[in-house]
């Protein structure tokens, strides 16, 4: 083995993981159990506010998460950036089904109705859609709901 001068990467196992392990592991049902593992992964880091989200998408590498537009029963983010490019240099069917869970978690958490969210990929721009909604009509007893919490969602 040779010395080698170069830095290691800050982000390569978690880029190998996320691109290549994670995938090859969970097989044709991998944008499926994404989904339901960042459930239960925003279940276990619940934020709240969405600008609390948008540094935890920074920090943990997602991407940029930008608010593109919000309605009362529904907000749309948009999520750019390196980590994003990255993906799909990578992948070109890269399922971003793990941020969407996450978000769907927070929301669920912060709203107390059932929330799913949806991804729009967009490989022109590098750019994904991720759609929250959720339902006024029905609670969601998996949501812990902390009153002391700032209600960030738009009423």
């Amino acid at each position: 083995m040779t010395e080698s001068n170069t830095t290691p990467s800050s982000t390569l196992g978690y880029e190998l993981m996320r691109h290549f392990v994670l995938p090859d592991l969970l097989g044709h049902e991998a944008s499926g159990l994404l989904y339901l593992l960042g459930k239960n992964l925003g279940r276990k880091f619940t934020m709240s506010s969405i600008p609390e989200l948008q540094i935890f998408f920074n920090e943990a590498g997602w991407g940029t998460l930008t608010v593109e537009k919000e309605k009362k029963d529904t907000c749309h983010f948009i999520l750019s950036g390196d980590p994003v490019e990255k993906a799909f240099a990578l992948n070109t069917e890269h399922s971003f089904n793990l941020e969407a869970g996450f978000l769907a978690a927070n929301f669920a958490s912060q709203t107390g109705f059932y929330t799913e969210a949806t991804e729009e990929i967009n490989l022109k721009k590098s750019t994904v859609i991720l759609i929250v909604k959720w339902d006024r009509k029905e609670y969601d007893a998996n949501a812990s709901i902390d009153s002391t919490k700032e209600d960030s969602i738009s009423n």
